[in-house]
């Protein structure tokens, strides 16, 4: 019994070895004082300064303990097959500050930066965590053009306008998505538009769901977009009107 447990600890560590070494960044050229061009096992690419990690380090299983710190730019490249980010996606970026999470490990968007999606969207504001900073002022450019300024409120919704019961656009984060229209109880309800990176939907809704409209899918894989688009098939008020490229994603 004691060996399996020791079997079992001895894995969970090469495991957790892994995960920590993927998560590390090698240098691709020279690198000089800790600065440089450097690549992660997940095929990312970061340009700038490096540090040890002040925790890992102490790790004598451990390797591959170099991460950004201080100023610098992180691409995010494509994943490896079978694997998702989370929260990132192929194609993102960061650019700006990062530091050393609380417990010392890993690094993380620390400061000020500016994030874009794949998509185009892009946040300008402060960090922390790797989330966008509760309270910070922020200017972020969606898909479409339009650029909103304001402060990240409570659970990172940015609004301009009257997003509870009136007219407003309401976006969240650094992420693609945002909603604009007619806003009920801080629901969409009447005319508006909806858009998330996947799919586009424009038309009436209630409680933030299409009722009568129009959908747009916004991938190129045909199979993939009838999955995305499988609850709006069926019914004669939605017009399913196919592939719309995020360049012309209306600006409203």
């Amino acid at each position: 019994m004691k060996l399996v447990k020791i079997f079992l600890i001895v894995i969970s560590l090469l495991l957790f070895q892994q995960c920590i070494t993927i998560m590390g960044w090698k240098c691709v050229n020279e690198c000089k004082n800790n600065s440089g061009e450097y690549t992660s096992g997940v095929n990312d690419k970061y340009i700038g300064p490096t540090a040890i990690s002040p925790k890992l380090s102490k790790n004598i299983f451990f390797f591959g303990n170099i991460f950004p710190i201080g100023k610098g730019k992180l691409i995010y490249g494509e994943e490896t097959p079978g694997s998702k980010r989370a929260f990132r996606d192929t194609g993102d970026s960061y650019e700006g500050d990062f530091g050393w999470d609380d417990a010392g490990m890993y690094s993380v968007y620390s400061g000020e930066g500016t994030y874009t999606t794949a998509n185009g969207t892009v946040t300008k504001t402060f960090w922390e965590k790797d989330f966008v900073k509760i309270g910070a002022p922020v200017e972020k450019k969606l898909v479409n053009g339009r650029i909103i300024k304001g402060i990240f409120e409570v659970k990172d919704l940015l609004c301009e306008g009257n997003c509870v019961d009136g007219y407003g656009l309401e976006t969240m984060g650094k992420d693609d998505f945002f909603k604009v229209g007619d806003f009920k109880n801080s629901k969409l309800n009447g005319n508006g538009s909806f858009f998330n990176g996947l799919v586009y939907l424009k038309g009436k809704f209630k409680d933030d769901l299409l009722v009568e409209g129009h959908v747009f899918c916004m991938k190129t894989n045909a199979n993939f977009c009838l999955y995305l688009t499988e609850n709006y098939r069926n019914n004669p008020l939605y017009q399913n009107k196919g592939y719309l490229s995020v360049k012309n994603v209306p600006r409203e």
